[in-house]
């Protein structure tokens, strides 16, 4: 058995080539003799967290997020998840688990979260696609990630994280789904919330 760590929104014909490569690595996956579980996590929490520096010194989170609800998985999270799967492997064979955070944030209500942290004020403001990604390589991200993240702002900011969110909060996983065998949420102990 494998699991393939994907993204959520990988497909052939999405603009990144990041995205596209996930597609393909999946589709090879899906021709190999061997069972299949594939993780497809949305924007993970640790996305928000490479603007830390900017954050802690000038207590602005500026990115160009829209004020749209999100539920990011931790790094922690998607590992609790590919854990559980691997304890109990037979009962994920041929699904597409996409681990969430446990509930839905703002950007502001994220802001909220690292003023709380640092001890100091921090706002939230939506930046322009331009300056995020100036200030992104300036940080020193590649082409490669910058490209990953323009397609992906680009395509769906303002509205995007409204739009690649769980319909709801779901702090207990759900019960897994047999008739959608490619598109389940699991009941995985000890984990984060799954969605479709």
């Amino acid at each position: 058995m494998v699991v393939v760590l994907s993204q959520w929104l990988s497909d052939v014909d999405h603009p990144a080539l990041h995205a596209r490569e996930k597609w393909l690595s999946s589709r090879v996956f899906d021709r190999a003799p061997v069972d299949v579980v594939t993780v497809a996590p949305g924007w993970f929490a640790d996305n928000d967290l490479a603007a830390l520096e900017p954050i802690a010194q000038l207590g602005l989170f500026a990115m160009p997020l829209g004020e749209g609800l999100n539920a990011p998985p931790s790094n922690e999270d998607i590992g609790r998840v590919v854990a559980g799967v691997l304890a109990d492997p037979a009962r994920h064979l041929g699904r597409t688990h996409r681990p969430t955070g446990p509930s839905l944030l703002s950007p502001s209500e994220i802001a909220g979260a690292f003023a709380r942290v640092l001890g100091r004020p921090v706002r939230y403001r939506s930046a322009s696609l331009g300056l995020f990604l100036k200030v992104a390589r300036s940080l020193g991200l590649s082409d490669f990630v910058l490209s990953q993240l323009r397609a992906r702002l680009a395509l769906d900011s303002p509205r995007w994280r409204s739009t690649h969110a769980p319909e709801s909060p779901r702090p207990a996983p759900a019960a897994p789904e047999a008739a959608r065998p490619q598109q389940t949420t699991a009941e995985i102990p000890s984990t984060p919330s799954l969605s479709t």
